[in-house]
Parts: structure tokens; sequence; C-alpha cells
């Protein structure tokens, strides 16, 4: 089980109702957790995923920051996740 930091930024909020929280999950990979976060928050996925080519949309970002390190633009949908590590939504 990975432990995750969550923040929900400006209009992603409106979707959560909350505006940060720390999850846990089974995913492995951003793609994953967008599917999980979508079936809890419906709508989530299409905010950040291109429902005709199935890549990231450009007027979303995605922060991801490992524990320890600085965030960086989410941009691999693949990537791994970490444990302890933020994301914010944006």
């Amino acid at each position: 089980m990975i432990r995750l930091k969550l923040r929900y930024l400006a209009h992603v909020s409106m979707v959560t109702g909350i505006l940060q929280e720390i999850y846990e999950t089974q995913a492995s990979s951003l793609k994953a957790l967008l599917a999980e976060l979508d079936q809890r928050y419906q709508g989530f996925k299409n905010m950040f995923v291109s429902s005709e080519g199935g890549e990231l949309n450009l007027n979303a970002m995605i922060f991801y920051q490992p524990p320890g390190k600085n965030p960086t633009p989410a941009i691999d949908l693949n990537s791994p996740l970490e444990h302890n590590a933020t994301l914010t939504f944006w």
C-alpha cells in the first residue's frame, strides 16, 4: 500500500469537494491512480487525460514531488508512484 498526499487546486477542488487528503492506494503508476480517483470523484480523470489519445491534457497540470525532492510536472502517465510522495492536481 502506497501512502500519498494529494492536493487539489482551483477547479479540481470543485470536483473533489476538498483541498487535500492523505490517500492510500495500491496503484503503482500515475495512470492507475487517475483511474482510481475517477471512481471516487466522477469526472476526475477527464480533467487530466484526453479521451481521444489517452495523453495528458495540456490545459491541466499535475505536479509530482517524491519525498525529499522538488516538485516537477508529471509528463508520463506510466511514471511509478513512491510512498509518501505529494501530488498536486491543478
